[in-house]
């Protein structure tokens, strides 16, 4: 009997692009691998249409995909703790709603969850899905590291940009999660806290890496949309990022590395002097790594 691994947690609100999610998704169950995934979307009271849309393309096709929807509008951190909540298998992807999955990056992480029985991995990315036409010959390879430490030497050693560190720390579309390891940690938290908080997904899975393995493919297995609706210019977007930070720093014992300190300042500077910047290329419409403008 084939082991059911991967729940797909997607936390879905208004986005069109949730067509796109789920595509980049049910399109490598041609890997022969869809009895190993469950897909669970968890509606934040979204207009009837976005339901319309997921049972006539997804639901009545795909008997792994679950459907929930709130009666009132909860809020993304809500809605992201009911999603997970419904998720019953090992591991959690916990996919956005405007972000896809590369073709390969479902194969490859069950392959690595079958070799090393990760808690814990974070996924590489990119903006652009051109990218798909250079990496479908990439092996699948990864680096492992257990605990916090490594991690912090790795991010401070090959991460080139600001932003690359900040993705770390707010991008949970990223991350795979053991789900026991995840439930673990949350019990230590109180959940009035988590909810009011607009990186829960941080503050529960970097807070108590001690002794967790985690996996860093080489590959990139995300799709990040840019200049989505995710930056708030509003100062509790800047003033949880940095509780966030805090208290990974306090739960792991950080306060006297040196490197943690760096990347720390690097990361809540970045994001606090280039916020209004971001909105204002959203506003815009404005692709910043090409100086093109979106017409889509």
């Amino acid at each position: 009997m084939t082991q059911p691994l991967i729940s797909i947690c997607i936390p879905a609100y208004r986005w069109k692009t949730i067509s796109d999610a789920l595509n980049s998704i049910v399109k490598q169950f041609d890997w022969k691998i869809d009895d190993k995934i469950e897909i669970i979307v968890c509606d934040d009271d979204s207009p009837d249409w976005i339901k319309q849309i997921i049972q006539k393309n997804f639901l009545d096709k795909y008997n792994n995909i679950k459907y929930y929807k709130h009666e009132k509008n909860m809020g993304l951190q809500y809605n992201l703790a009911a999603a997970t909540s419904f998720a019953t298998w090992k591991y959690l992807w916990l996919l956005c709603d405007d972000d896809c999955l590369t073709s390969f990056s479902l194969k490859h992480t069950i392959e690595i969850i079958e070799k090393t029985n990760f808690d814990l991995l974070l996924a590489n990315w990119h903006f652009s899905p051109s990218v798909e036409d250079i990496i479908k010959e990439w092996k699948n390879t990864y680096k492992e590291y257990v605990g916090i430490e490594p991690i912090i030497e790795y991010m401070y050693d090959k991460r080139n940009t600001y932003q690359d560190l900040v993705v770390y720390f707010q991008f949970y579309s990223i991350i795979v999660v053991k789900n026991s390891y995840r439930k673990e940690s949350l019990s230590h938290f109180d959940k009035d806290f988590i909810y009011d908080n607009i990186f829960p997904q941080d503050i529960i899975i970097y807070s108590h890496l001690k002794n967790k393995k985690t996996i860093i493919p080489d590959g990139i297995f995300v799709l990040w949309r840019t200049m989505n609706e995710s930056y708030k210019a509003n100062k509790k977007f800047i003033t949880d990022f940095e509780i966030t930070m805090d208290i990974i720093e306090e739960k792991n014992n950080l306060k006297d590395n040196k490197k943690w300190k760096v990347l720390k300042k690097r990361v809540i500077s970045w994001r606090s002097k280039t916020l209004r910047l971001w909105m204002i290329l959203r506003f815009f419409r404005i692709d910043y790594k090409n100086n093109k403008f979106w017409y889509n």
